[in-house]
């Protein structure tokens, strides 16, 4: 059905959770979150806007040893949404003003965790499994962890582990 052809489009980055300092667990999964509040180029509303206004949708995932962005869309859409993909990876702004915010939304997010007993299970047995350990440590990092975690950590944590020895686009 050529009128209904799609496309799929993302970055893999090597950074994931185990990758965090112990003092700033979450600093991946804070920084994959971080990405969609802006750029040089784009607001968060327009990011949104030069996705979803086309039909397109972006989403991404932080795993233990690597953090995903990607958008799906209208595959007559490739080139703006290479453009938008590769915008927030490579030119997120990390203000300290979005940072504050979405630490609460984070810390919202990991109370939402401890209230699913599966989570709650799968936390104890990484914990058991990898003492002292970054394995051992929740992705989403604790509300302790996202306290240290600041604009410049988020800066720096881009800095070093977005690039192109680091990625697969």
């Amino acid at each position: 059905m050529p009128w209904m052809e799609s496309v799929s489009l993302g970055i893999w980055t090597g950074v994931g959770g185990r990758h965090d300092p112990a003092s700033m667990s979450g600093l991946a999964h804070f920084a994959e979150h971080m990405v969609f509040k802006g750029t040089k180029r784009r607001t968060a509303r327009q990011l949104n806007r030069d996705v979803e206004s086309v039909g397109g949708s972006m989403d991404a995932y932080t795993s233990e040893d690597h953090t995903s962005f990607f958008i799906r869309g209208p595959a007559e859409r490739l080139p703006r949404f290479a453009d938008v993909l590769l915008d927030l990876y490579r030119h997120s702004r990390f203000l300290a003003t979005d940072v504050k915010r979405e630490r609460e939304v984070i810390s919202e997010e990991i109370a939402m965790y401890r209230e699913q007993p599966a989570q709650q299970v799968e936390d104890l047995l990484w914990r058991t499994a990898w003492p002292s350990h970054p394995l051992g440590r929740p992705i989403a990092g604790t509300d302790e962890s996202l306290a240290n975690i600041t604009s410049a950590a988020l800066k720096n944590h881009a800095h070093s582990w977005f690039g192109s020895r680091n990625t697969v686009f």
